[in-house]
């Protein structure tokens, strides 16, 4: 209730701020537009549960597509109601994952959906350093005098967001690293002390994460898809909008940053699905862009997102992964 409340006085606050020029646009949109801009983004879905299922076959773990599709489907319908956004899209996934396995064959399923988001995070932050650099001028004009913050220091918030990116990244890479960092002394034994405490739930970590270091070129080739099909993918889907609303697009690349920036604001675990954080964010920056209806695109934005999580919320009512075992649900290790 507090996420939705906070969601709310955002989508509010922005209509208010620019209340004649929100309802001017909504009795012009042409929804014809709508079902399009639905479409793209629920390719985008399929696409993420086909890059999960890649990831399960690299660790040599199948699973049927139907049931890596379903169960992804289920994790974005999740998001729009569990506290953490896509993050909790994700906990609710691994726990349908973990339902329809036996005791002791759920950690190395469960530990795929966490690469499968290392990797959308990683190919997200690669892609908004490129678009930070490349429209850095329009990015200098945006207002944050909302945030009591002066235009001039707007270059310290651009270079804040970009290095916030590069340690997402080096996070990342990190992580695909356990066995390096064991070599500090310090760190070693806080491995084994962890390691000690659940069982050796880090060791198997650890054997699980150099499998997937070794297939580099595999987790490559799934960041730089994830670059155009997950990401860049959503630019069609706001221009459909823009479309929808007869309106000129002044810059395609800023248009483009201003979802980027919009999505990472959306990671934050404070709103459904980060709807509100998402919708300020492209707000502010369409704006410094010279954008019209820039309270409207945002928006709109938002209730195709939502069209789309809840038509992916009936992938519920297909009856699969509903059994304890995993011969039962196409499952099994290999």
């Amino acid at each position: 209730m507090l996420k939705i409340a906070i969601a709310v006085l955002i989508v509010a606050y922005l209509i208010h701020v620019h209340y004649n020029s929100f309802i001017n646009g909504l009795q012009k949109f042409n929804p014809v537009w709508l079902p399009a801009a639905v479409s793209v983004l629920l390719f985008e879905m399929v696409f993420c549960a086909w890059r999960w299922f890649s990831l399960l076959k690299t660790a040599g773990l199948e699973i049927k597509w139907f049931e890596a599709l379903s169960l992804t489907m289920r994790g974005y319908f999740c998001s729009l109601i569990l506290f953490g956004g896509a993050i909790g899209g994700d906990v609710a996934k691994i726990g349908m994952l973990a339902h329809s396995r036996a005791r002791g064959e759920r950690f190395e399923p469960g530990l795929s959906i966490l690469i499968d988001r290392i990797i959308g995070m990683v190919a997200l932050f690669l892609l908004a350093i490129i678009i930070a650099l490349a429209d850095f001028k329009t990015l200098l004009k945006i207002d944050l005098s909302t945030f009591g913050i002066s235009e001039k220091y707007n270059i310290f918030v651009i270079v804040l967001f970009i290095l916030i990116c590069i340690a997402g990244i080096a996070a990342a890479i990190i992580i695909f690293e356990c066995r390096h960092i064991r070599k500090i002394n310090f760190m070693n034994k806080i491995f084994d002390w962890g390691d000690r405490i659940t069982h050796g739930l880090i060791n198997r970590m650890e054997r699980a994460m150099e499998l997937y270091k070794n297939k580099w070129k595999k987790l490559l080739f799934l960041t730089i898809s994830s670059i155009f099909f997950v990401h860049l993918i959503q630019l069609p889907v706001i221009c459909c909008i823009c479309y929808g609303l007869n309106m000129q697009i002044p810059s395609y690349l800023t248009l483009t940053a201003a979802i980027i920036a919009g999505n990472i604001a959306g990671l934050i675990p404070l709103t459904p699905g980060g709807i509100g954080l998402r919708d300020f964010t492209i707000f502010i920056i369409l704006q410094s862009g010279g954008f019209s209806n820039t309270t409207l695109i945002p928006l709109l934005m938002s209730l195709v997102l939502i069209i789309a999580n809840m038509i992916a919320g009936l992938f519920f009512f297909d009856g699969g992964c509903r059994k304890k075992t995993a011969e039962k649900c196409g499952l099994k290790e290999v």
